[in-house]
């Protein structure tokens, strides 16, 4: 982020001064201070001028002092998507009407007002939408106020550089800083976690080997045995996501790891016991995948499914063939994705959740592509969410593998 700060300060610099020197002999040819509004625009300036001016990368607008486009470039022709017919005499604040501001809370029209009072702007970002197309981009506005000799303002020159490319760098440049500091975190806290699990490992050991204890509670120690040893594997996951590694495919149940997926989501069903639970799964449903990864994906989305229910629901579970796929879908009947968010969904570190940390759907999609599957959604607003994962049928990926051999 500093270099390109650094390379925005130099261009500042290195052009400045040529843009003020454009803009003053423009509006000095022009006389634009002493124009009423309703005049015309008036002749194109000089051809060396306009050569100056149309070779410049960055969108440049000149304004007379009622704030009215005597001039442009090619380069704002094509940022605004209009020509430079309908952009000369334009208001600016009909020009700015598509912009909002990205990061100081100031109409986004004063830029020219202003730099017309005499105010230098350096390099405030903004968010235009041109109203040609409504594509939104992030640019950053700079004006300088243009003199007359006599020391009275007559007009401005306002620069418009498109910084949307920047700004997507540095956002994929925080998002791999981000995943390098989880990677150094993993090893260590790998390590504690699974210490914690060994200990309640050996608790529910010594539970079990004592007498006198109901049917209830083994079923729960059995429960609590059976989270630990998931616990595990997700560790293992975590490593083996940070590696790039994945444990090798085969032909895995998805009746029983359905079944499994919903004991390891039993305590908290007991808790909301007005939540009820649909399970329809095909009787031959086997797919060629690994268990552990897909146990990982649908405890996540049951438990997400869960989540979206806390005045309870119908949480709907089903595997079938669809299209020469395993089509297997976790439905709920809680409030929906809001529209704005349903893109982002599957992003790292986005979340919906006060305590999430954004990283269980872009693991899911990241797990189940590995497999050779996709993951899509439907969510509709007051009428919940379903997630649709299609993953490779066992004997046909099976009989795919052995002419591959």
């Amino acid at each position: 982020m500093w270099l390109a700060d650094e390379v925005g300060r130099n261009w500042i610099t290195r052009s400045w001064h040529s843009l003020v020197l454009v803009g003053a002999a423009i509006l000095n040819i022009v006389d634009g201070g002493r124009r009423s509004k309703a005049a015309r625009p008036p002749p194109t300036p000089n051809l060396a001028l306009q050569s100056v001016l149309q070779s410049l990368p960055e969108a440049v607008f000149i304004f007379d002092s009622h704030a009215r486009v005597i001039d442009l470039n090619k380069a704002a022709e094509q940022l605004t998507g209009q020509s430079r017919e309908e952009l000369l005499g334009a208001h600016a604040k009909a020009l700015f009407s598509g912009v909002t501001s990205a990061d100081i809370d100031v109409n986004p029209e004063s830029i020219v007002s202003r730099t017309l009072r005499g105010e230098f702007v350096r390099h405030e970002r903004r968010i235009f939408r041109s109203a040609a197309n409504g594509r939104p981009v992030e640019v950053r506005i700079s004006g300088t106020p243009v003199y007359y000799p006599s020391n009275q303002v007559l007009g401005a020159l306002i620069a418009i550089e498109d910084v949307t490319e920047l700004s997507d760098l540095q956002q994929q440049v925080a998002s791999s800083e981000r995943h390098f500091a989880v990677g150094q975190m993993t090893a260590g806290l790998a390590h504690d976690f699974n210490n914690v699990l060994g200990m309640i490992s050996q608790a529910v050991y010594v539970l079990e080997m004592a007498p006198n204890r109901s049917e209830s509670d083994h079923t729960m120690l059995s429960i609590i045995d059976n989270a630990v040893r998931r616990g595990a594997e997700i560790v293992n996951n975590i490593r083996e996501y940070l590696r790039g590694s994945s444990e090798s495919r085969i032909r895995v149940d998805m009746r029983r790891l359905l079944e499994e997926v919903l004991q390891l989501a039993q305590p908290i069903l007991e808790m909301h016991s007005d939540i009820q639970v649909i399970h329809q799964v095909d009787e031959a449903c086997e797919v060629y995948a690994s268990a552990a990864e897909l146990r990982r994906v649908f405890t996540n989305l049951v438990l997400n499914a869960l989540d979206a229910m806390p005045h309870g629901g119908v949480l709907t579970i089903r595997c079938t063939r669809s299209d020469g796929r395993m089509l297997v879908s976790v439905g709920d009947t809680g409030p929906g994705i809001p529209s704005e968010s349903q893109h982002k969904i599957f992003s790292p570190y986005f979340t919906t959740k006060a305590k999430g940390t954004g990283l269980g759907l872009s693991g899911a999609r990241k797990a189940i592509e590995e497999q050779g599957g996709d993951i899509r959604f439907k969510s509709s607003p007051g009428e919940g969410t379903t997630f649709f994962v299609s993953l490779p049928i066992a004997d046909d990926q099976e009989r795919q593998d052995s002419r591959a051999a």
